[in-house]
């Protein structure tokens, strides 16, 4: 599944990775040639540089210069570990993801990374409290199944992340189906919009739709309890 990088990029003759022959719920966000992790940090440095501002100072309320490096360590220094949704009986660990490669259709596609039996939260999208979209992906069918029910969360839903020392409450605040496997490249341009860097502390939740296929994502939207009107 990929946060930055294109819902999905489709080789030449309109194959994606994936269109295998396993089917079912597969993540292939992909894209095609740039790195998905290039792609974020690049999002966050322009929309730093276009408000005057270092991106440490822009994204973290800091006043010093930054270096990038160090301010991507201090972004994975907060990772959220667990995911509670409980109008849908959803208490999980989460783990955080990088992106892998894979070739299809002779074309090489670099994919964020799923896990079993746990939330996959996307490296280099927002940790839980910073401004920025906290991307986390899960398996609807196969592999824990974690997000199994995820299409009965309702609006004003609560939604909590935890990272190792601190909650994070969220509101449910949109729902929304968008085609995957055939989708268009407007659609995917907006695809990997709702999963990339967006100037707003929120939380994305992305799965797998209609159950046991991969036509269709559902993406779950939340801000954080007390901006949802906002």
């Amino acid at each position: 599944m990929a946060a930055a990088g294109a819902l999905v990029a489709r080789g030449s003759d309109g194959s994606s990775p994936g269109d295998d022959a396993t089917g079912g719920d597969r993540l292939d966000l992909a894209v095609v040639g740039d790195s998905l992790i290039e792609q974020s940090r690049d999002q966050l440095v322009a929309h730093a540089t276009g408000a005057g501002m270092t991106v440490e100072t822009w994204a973290f309320g800091g006043s010093a210069p930054c270096d990038w490096t160090d301010t991507f360590e201090e972004l994975a220094a907060a990772p959220p570990v667990r995911l509670v949704i409980p109008s849908i009986g959803v208490d999980i660990p989460v783990v955080t993801v990088g992106t892998v490669k894979q070739t299809a259709g002779g074309q090489t596609y670099e994919v964020w990374d799923t896990a079993a039996n746990a939330g996959a939260y996307h490296k280099m999208s927002a940790p839980p409290g910073y401004i920025g979209n906290t991307v986390i992906n899960g398996h609807r069918d196969i592999h824990g199944k974690v997000f199994a029910d995820l299409d009965k969360v309702r609006l004003g839903d609560p939604i909590t992340l935890y990272t190792e020392e601190h909650e994070f409450v969220y509101t449910v605040v949109e729902i929304l189906e968008v085609p995957e496997k055939y989708a268009s490249a407007e659609q995917r341009a907006e695809n990997q919009r709702l999963i990339g860097y967006i100037p707003e502390e929120r939380l994305t939740l992305i799965t797998c739709t209609p159950y046991g296929t991969n036509l269709n994502r559902l993406l779950i939207i939340a801000r954080p309890a007390g901006q949802a009107g906002g």
